[in-house]
């Protein structure tokens, strides 16, 4: 083959993504074949109002943007290949105009992200900002007494996320994360903090012999456990009430009854801050389909598993991280 065009149906969802990723990498090997004399084409179509859903009034399915993120992808691992993404408005009467435009789009090599709205061909342009005013609308704010749920908030950015909230408003922190609650550390692993001297008191105190992998194993899980027993001492110096739950954020059901919990516990929920994420990279043509989910699964689902849950919630705080990865696309992460 010399191109390969996709064109993103309506409906698509974690399934589709997946299928899609797939076929791209049943291409692969054809498409790196590119040369300059003997160009190859990778190109998706969406239709999220002809501006990548940055500023319309089209009903459209968010997911759509993710087979865009693969071209990214695949425009910064395959470099000889003609990578475009174009998002058109959809709507039938212009649907000449678009097709049209699409065509005459296709072998340009540039910009990587077009829009084409009736018979115009636009791109997107970044622009800079001094910063945010804080709370410029005058919108109500958490207070005292409130509650603020954060996924994957007992680590990383978002931990340190978490202790900033806790100390600003004062609100209490119900923290979601995939590991378990830490029991407080055994006697031997007490001042020890080099990593030589962790992997060493490992090896003198296990019971049975150990794998190199399963020392690394537990060794991360003890700075796991640190990490997340640092930040709830960090919350509570705050005289802030926090929770830590460990769960599964895909599961819709145990985020219901975590955030249930939470309402009876800590006080009405007014918050959603959602920075659970995993990290699986590898080239495009390399990633599994299993790998491809964990990581998807986790921002995309956990993020459906959340507004389920706090659907009757009155929010006054809705918050996602995202990444450069997402809107340049970036080696290794097609899946991010």
């Amino acid at each position: 083959i010399s191109g390969l065009i996709i064109v993103v149906p309506d409906n698509i969802n974690e399934e589709g993504i997946a299928d899609t990723l797939e076929l791209i990498q049943h291409h692969a090997n054809n498409l790196k074949e590119a040369t300059q004399s003997d160009p190859k084409l990778l190109v998706s179509i969406s239709k999220m109002g002809g501006t990548f859903g940055i500023d319309t009034d089209t009903d459209f399915n968010p997911e759509s943007a993710a087979i865009g993120g693969f071209i990214k992808t695949a425009d910064k691992e395959w470099t000889n290949v003609i990578c475009r993404s174009i998002d058109v408005d959809g709507a039938s009467q212009k649907m000449v105009d678009e097709l049209n435009g699409i065509v005459d789009q296709l072998f340009y090599t540039s910009p990587l992200e077009t829009c084409i709205q009736g018979n115009q061909a636009l791109s997107i342009n970044l622009l800079s900002t001094e910063g945010a005013t804080k709370n410029p609308t005058g919108k109500k704010l958490p207070k005292l007494g409130e509650t603020i749920v954060i996924s994957g908030g007992a680590r990383g950015i978002t931990a340190e996320i978490a202790v900033e909230l806790a100390s600003e408003f004062g609100t209490n922190l119900l923290l979601l994360g995939r590991s378990s609650l830490p029991d407080d550390e055994p006697q031997w692993l007490s001042g020890i903090t080099k990593e030589k001297d962790i992997t060493q008191a490992i090896i003198q105190n296990s019971d049975s012999k150990l794998t190199p992998k399963e020392v690394k194993a537990k060794a991360s899980d003890i700075h796991c456990a640190r990490e997340i027993r640092l930040t709830l001492e960090k919350i509570r110096a705050q005289k802030v009430n926090v929770q830590y739950l460990p769960l599964d954020i895909r599961d819709t059901e145990q985020v219901k009854q975590a955030l249930e919990t939470a309402r009876r516990e800590l006080g009405p929920i007014v918050g959603i801050v959602h920075g659970a994420g995993v990290l699986a990279d590898r080239l495009l043509e390399d990633k599994t389909r299993e790998q491809f989910s964990n990581v998807y699964s986790t921002k995309v689902s956990g993020f459906k598993s959340l507004l389920a849950a706090s659907r009757d919630d009155n929010l006054k705080v809705l918050l996602t991280f995202s990444s450069t990865t997402a809107r340049f696309g970036r080696k290794g992460q097609s899946d991010y």
